[in-house]
């Protein structure tokens, strides 16, 4: 790796004298450019830190609405004039809708038996040939339930309850098919 072609010279923050990895560079370190910033925005500012501008209500719910009819989260986002990511802090904490790929997506349409006996047999699914994974996804818990099978009339019992089949071919050494 090339030696640094810079000269050492003092921190504009804490006056340390240091050796800068870029020429243009001030401060010593992350802490002292943070300091140096946030000095900056109290002189600008007169001593007081800006507001934030706070986004109504309203304003979520028309992007939800969009969301809703196929939008994506950025496009709705901007459509109704805020960012990105403040659309997406409103959406995780009033807990509207979930996001998958940019995508509003309803919540899954599963139907759980209401018959005692079709209940205790998807569990009997579930439990020998089932798994059960919980995944974070942009920092929020997924829950994929999956049961692997050759049996259509099964597969098609567990689709009739909800969710979506995944055909792979058999790769297992000595398989019949």
């Amino acid at each position: 790796m090339p030696k640094s072609s810079c000269q050492a010279k003092p921190c504009a923050e804490c006056g340390r004298i240091y050796k800068p990895r870029r020429a243009a560079s001030n401060w010593c370190s992350n802490s002292c450019s943070a300091y140096a910033r946030a000095r900056a925005l109290n002189e600008k500012h007169g001593g007081k830190r800006p507001s934030r501008r706070t986004v109504s209500d309203e304003t979520i719910r028309r992007a939800i609405a969009l969301i809703e009819s196929g939008s994506t989260v950025r496009d709705a986002a901007t459509s109704v004039g805020i960012g990105l990511s403040t659309l997406d802090k409103r959406i995780k904490q009033d807990g509207h809708v979930v996001r998958v790929s940019g995508r509003a997506l309803p919540p899954p349409d599963v139907r759980v038996p209401g018959d005692p006996a079709a209940l205790g047999y998807l569990a009997g699914i579930i439990d020998g040939e089932g798994t059960i994974v919980v995944r974070l996804a942009q920092g929020r818990p997924i829950v994929v339930l999956s049961a692997v099978n050759t049996n259509r009339a099964l597969i098609d019992w567990l689709l009739s309850i909800g969710g979506s089949e995944q055909i792979r071919p058999n790769t297992s050494l000595g398989s019949k098919r």
